[in-house]
């Protein structure tokens, strides 16, 4: 439960109201499978919409949200707006907060007092990249496939959930994109036997249409192993086995279409304590190892007994 204090001017007399947000999508016969979601207060006279462009989005996919604040009566309300005016957040099937676009921000203390006209709306478009970020070990880290609820948020208004469903990505290849380049990471399948080492292949692709200076340490790729409560199990930078890198940063200048590529190994689909671990279903995210600056989604692999 979070409380949430606001100061709105409507029709010239201030106004403070207070709201409680709870919520509890699972029990909740209000969920929507629709992808919009309303919600009003219409003592303030303020109608705060939520939007997405569907309602099932592939693993790792960004998930785009529109929020607009609309005035829904017939005068002028002045609205004063702190910080970012909206915010939405992120709920799995037991009701755990797994993500707030607003805490994800640095954001500067600012107050605006906006009119909005009778049927004008304010629109907002935030996003959210389908990670955890409500402790700092889970800043980052990439949910599994399943069903969440998403939450608009502005100061006195909440929407009803809009329940969106994640699913595993269908094929053997994943991609990042970023500054023109492209990280690849491929597998040769997707199923592997208890004990079997998974190889993977990488690349790093200039796509742009000009030479880009790549800059690296003794370690270009890295990727990190997930179990399906979003727990990092392994780390190939880290091991087992140890490995140690070369304390350099170097430059190499990538021409357009150019590649670096590599292949890593998880050995023996161990842990980071070096014991086997449990069949079931595992999320490897690719990584350039310099600097971590950009990653692959998530692909699902799953372990069985051989």
């Amino acid at each position: 439960m979070v409380l949430i204090s606001a100061l709105t001017v409507l029709l010239g007399i201030s106004l403070v109201y207070a709201v409680s947000y709870t919520f509890k999508p699972k029990n909740s016969a209000q969920t929507l499978t629709t992808a919009e979601g309303v919600g009003v207060n219409q003592f303030a006279g303020l109608e705060l919409t939520m939007t997405l462009e569907k309602t099932e989005y592939s693993l790792g996919e960004p998930i785009n949200i529109t929020l607009a604040i609309t005035n829904i009566s017939n005068q002028t309300i002045n609205y004063t707006l702190e910080l970012q005016p909206v915010d939405f957040r992120v709920y799995n099937e037991t009701n755990s907060d797994l993500y707030d676009w607003y805490g994800s921000q640095i954001l500067f203390a600012t107050w605006a007092l906006t009119p909005i006209d009778a049927g004008e709306s304010l629109t907002y478009r935030l996003v959210w990249p389908q990670t955890w970020n409500n402790t700092p070990v889970s800043e980052g880290v990439p949910v599994s496939p399943g069903t969440y609820y998403i939450v608009g948020l502005t100061f006195g208004l909440q929407t009803t959930p809009i329940q969106v469903t994640i699913v595993p990505h269908p094929t053997s290849e994943v991609v990042g994109k970023q500054d023109g380049l492209e990280l690849t990471m491929t597998l040769e399948k997707t199923e592997y036997s208890l004990g079997e080492s998974i190889n993977i292949n990488f690349s790093i692709t200039n796509i742009s249409n000009q030479t880009i200076n790549f800059t690296f340490s003794g370690m270009i790729f890295d990727f990190h192993v997930y179990n399906d409560t979003n727990n990092s199990i392994y780390q190939w930078s880290v091991g087992p086995p140890y490995r140690a890198f070369p304390d350099y940063i170097a430059i190499i200048p990538l021409d357009a279409g150019e590649s670096l590529t590599d292949v890593l190994v998880w050995p023996n689909t161990i842990s980071s304590e070096g014991v086997p671990v449990s069949p079931g279903a595992y999320y490897i995210v690719g990584s350039n190892g310099y600097n971590y600056k950009f990653q692959t989604t998530p692909m699902q692999v799953t372990i069985v007994k051989p």
